[in-house]
């Protein structure tokens, strides 16, 4: 091959080289542009664990996720952390509640389960292993025990007697310290004693 010749080629060698490097990089721009648009668009797996009630799950479960599981909410209400939500059970007058933060995300859930007398304390110890507090819910009474499992992220509810669960609770694992202070400070150690009596009665 000739000076010349080699000389002809040399420019249309550059614009291939030039033009081989401009595709290379659009085309890692736009492979890079697509997999960051799918990764933000593409729901996150939500994980079902102890602390799940169906497929909703404390700490990575919308408020969306709720309704679409358990339709929609018979009332709400906005506090200083985020929203509270009421869904229908099968006691009219205690709804299942949700707790989200201002984000949506699901905190806290509480479920006011349906009779069933082989819903029993007994088969949950036996699975989990014995609880980590035993308290009393100011607003359930004495003849129920709360039974915390903290590293579940549960709370079981059961008469003392039957010990058949009447309500769980549902929410992120956490410490002793943080949970008293949030979801369990309604749970104390002291029991309620009997409701003091009206004297106006004897007068």
């Amino acid at each position: 091959m000739t000076t010349k010749e080699q000389s002809q080629q040399t420019p249309v060698n550059q614009s291939l080289a030039r033009d081989w490097r401009l595709w290379f990089f659009v085309t890692a721009f736009l492979v890079l542009s697509i997999s960051t648009i799918l990764r933000v668009i593409t729901p996150k797996n939500i994980p079902v664990q102890d602390n799940s009630w169906g497929q909703v799950t404390p700490g990575y479960s919308k408020i969306s996720n709720a309704i679409e599981q358990f339709g929609q909410p018979i009332e709400q209400k906005t506090t200083a952390a985020g929203s509270e939500y009421g869904f229908k059970s099968d006691y009219k007058t205690m709804p299942h509640q949700i707790v989200t933060d201002k984000n949506g995300t699901i905190k806290f859930m509480k479920q006011f389960i349906t009779f069933d007398e082989k819903n029993i304390i007994d088969n949950y110890i036996k699975e989990f292993g014995e609880a980590d507090l035993e308290l009393v819910d100011k607003n359930t009474g004495d003849a129920f025990t709360a039974y915390v499992f903290l590293d579940k992220g549960l709370v079981l509810i059961a008469h003392i007697s039957s010990k058949v669960v009447q309500q769980k609770w549902y929410f992120e694992p956490t410490t002793k310290e943080i949970f008293l202070q949030s979801w369990g400070s309604s749970l104390t150690t002291e029991p309620r004693g009997p409701e003091p009596v009206d004297t106006k009665f004897f007068n």
